[in-house]
């Protein structure tokens, strides 16, 4: 069993693809699928999906391990040129953008709203406020 892959997004209609990379590639595509449908995905992709809908996702590259990973996803985003003439916006694999959380993470599990709900709540109902 692999360690991870290497995915492309494609949209029926555009020449254009996504390169991404993902351990749990199904997943990855519901939360895709998810943030196109709220209308909060990347510009590239929110409007290949306004415009041609849903994407089909196709695996291209088995990996063993996190190097691995990046290392492919890289040569696949220049392979198929998907940040100059593509649906990426970013030139290189990020590592499933750790330090960004929210919205602007293609991987986070949540969304800003959600973010923001639950940061009000701790503070809200903290045994110990903040002091001013």
């Amino acid at each position: 069993m692999a360690y991870g892959y290497i995915y492309m997004l494609k949209f029926k209609g555009l020449d254009q693809v996504y390169i991404g990379q993902s351990k749990v590639p199904n997943i990855r595509y519901t939360n895709h699928l998810a943030s196109m449908r709220r209308g909060d995905a990347p510009k590239k992709l929110q409007d290949a999906f306004n415009k041609y809908g849903a994407p089909t996702i196709e695996l291209i590259v088995e990996c063993d391990s996190d190097e691995e990973m990046n290392s492919c996803e890289n040569e696949a985003i220049q392979i198929f040129n998907s940040f100059n003439d593509g649906l990426n916006t970013k030139e290189r694999a990020t590592s499933g953008g750790r330090g960004i959380f929210g919205d602007k993470n293609g991987n986070s599990k949540y969304s800003n709203e959600e973010i923001i709900f639950l940061v009000e709540y701790i503070l809200e109902n903290s045994k110990y406020p903040l002091s001013k």
